[in-house]
C-alpha cells in the first residue's frame, strides 16, 4: 500500500496536488479555439489540430472545462467560454432551419 500523503484524501499533499492536476488540464486546452470560435482538437502537446473537423461536442466540452475553471479561479476562462459560445452560437448554428451543424 503506498502511503504517500499526496496519494490519500483529504491530505494537504492530496488538495495541492489535485490543485496542480487541475492547473495543469486547464493549461494544456488554452489553444482550443479556432478563429471561429469552435473548438479544435488538440494534438499531445496541447496545439490545434486544425486537420480533424471541427464539430459541436468537443467545443460543449471546453466551454464546460472553463466554466469550472472559472469556479476555481483559473485565469483566461472567461475569454476560453465566450470563444466558445462564439462558436456555438455563431459558425455551428443554423440560422435557417435551427438547431446546430456538427
Amino acid at each position: 500500500m503506498d502511503t504517500n500523503p499526496m496519494y490519500r484524501i483529504d491530505t494537504p499533499e492530496n488538495k495541492a496536488y489535485l490543485r496542480a492536476m487541475v492547473r495543469e488540464l486547464l493549461q494544456f486546452a488554452v489553444r482550443y479555439p479556432s478563429p471561429e470560435g469552435c473548438a479544435y482538437y488538440l494534438k499531445d502537446d496541447g496545439s490545434p489540430w486544425p486537420e480533424k473537423n471541427l464539430d459541436n461536442y468537443e467545443t460543449c466540452r471546453m466551454i464546460h472545462c472553463y466554466c469550472m475553471g472559472k469556479f476555481l479561479g483559473f485565469p483566461s476562462s472567461d475569454d476560453l467560454i465566450d470563444a466558445g459560445l462564439k462558436g456555438l452560437l455563431g459558425t455551428m448554428r443554423d440560422q435557417v432551419n435551427g438547431g446546430w451543424y456538427n
